[in-house]
């Protein structure tokens, strides 16, 4: 009689032990399935700064922002305003 107690308690702790184990399993799913999403997210943001580097990195690009934003010029450039407001 003790010796099926025993046998009855080891496989309800076994019982516990598995049911325990798959929420583990279930939850550790789920965290890499988040963490899989933040890869891919910061991947893709990996390729757009990638992109725009290179856009800024192109010499036709840098003299342009110069001239537009920084009112640059070259040295022996000449540069004409038209004040017609034309």
């Amino acid at each position: 009689m003790m010796f099926r107690i025993a046998i009855l308690i080891f496989a309800l702790l076994i019982a516990v032990d598995i049911i325990n184990s798959q929420v583990r399993l279930s939850d550790d799913k789920e965290h890499l399935s988040q963490i899989r999403e933040q890869i891919q997210a910061e991947q893709q943001k990996k390729i757009e700064l990638q992109e725009l580097l290179e856009i800024h990195n192109n010499p036709e690009t840098i003299v342009r922002i110069a001239r537009e934003h920084l009112g640059y010029v070259f040295p022996d450039e000449r540069v004409f305003i038209n004040i017609t407001g034309e």
